[in-house]
């Protein structure tokens, strides 16, 4: 059952997001569905359609409402760790400084005290030879946002799936603390979001997806190898 469901929220996040990008006639396709279901409502109401099919149209009108409201509060996306999930060798050779993996980022960049929310951009991520790790994420209009992370601010990383699409396997959701900042951001409500930021840092969570299991694996232990050994992601 539960598969089930995460198989629906991963087709419906995808849905609600490319409708949400699409336009016609100037206007989102999300908001084409929202006005169909609507007209449908009013239709069944004014011209006294038979009970069933009145009550049809309302929780159509109720689902397409609500799904856009979920998805768009979800960042059209949702980060589901495996907790079976196991590093590979400890003695497998690691990523060398400076050498540059590519993949696709989702979650909260910045750049200049500006942030944005990307899903699913291509990125690239790398650790520098001081111990700071570097993700950056190219945006739709050709630009790039980035963030930074070290073993000073590390609080986890987790392997799962990221709920899109039909699902994509080869994920990592990274935790880190960072510095609150007096910037414009578009909220969107990740469970790893969800805890009260300590004292004058925030909590933040990104998403990463892999192409392959073998690059995913060397990037998720990088990343634990930089977890001071109070953290957990394996």
């Amino acid at each position: 059952m539960t598969q089930l469901y995460h198989s629906y929220l991963a087709t419906v996040y995808a849905f609600a997001y490319r409708t949400s990008q699409r336009r016609l006639l100037g206007f989102a396709l999300s908001t084409w569905a929202r006005a169909l279901a609507l007209a449908l409502l009013l239709t069944a109401w004014t011209q006294s359609w038979h009970t069933l099919w009145l009550v049809v149209t309302i929780a159509l009108f109720v689902w397409v409402m609500a799904v856009y409201w979920r998805a768009r509060r979800a960042g059209y996306a949702k980060f589901v760790p495996d907790l079976n999930a196991l590093l590979g060798r400890e003695d497998t050779p690691p990523l060398p400084d400076n050498q540059r993996v590519e993949l696709r980022a989702t979650g909260i960049f910045t750049v200049n005290r500006r942030e944005g929310y990307l899903l699913l951009r291509p990125a690239e991520y790398w650790r520098v030879p001081r111990g700071e790790h570097v993700v950056m994420a190219r945006t739709e209009q050709d630009r790039f946002l980035y963030q930074f992370f070290s073993s000073d601010n590390l609080q986890q990383v987790q392997s799962g799936r990221l709920l899109y699409g039909r699902g994509l396997p080869n994920s990592l959701a990274v935790t880190f603390l960072q510095p609150k900042q007096s910037v414009d951001v578009v909220q969107f409500d990740f469970s790893a979001a969800a805890e009260e930021p300590a004292s004058s840092k925030q909590k933040r969570t990104i998403y990463f997806t892999f192409e392959d299991a073998a690059t995913h694996q060397l990037v998720w232990r990088q990343i634990q190898n930089d977890i001071p050994s109070t953290g957990s992601g394996d």
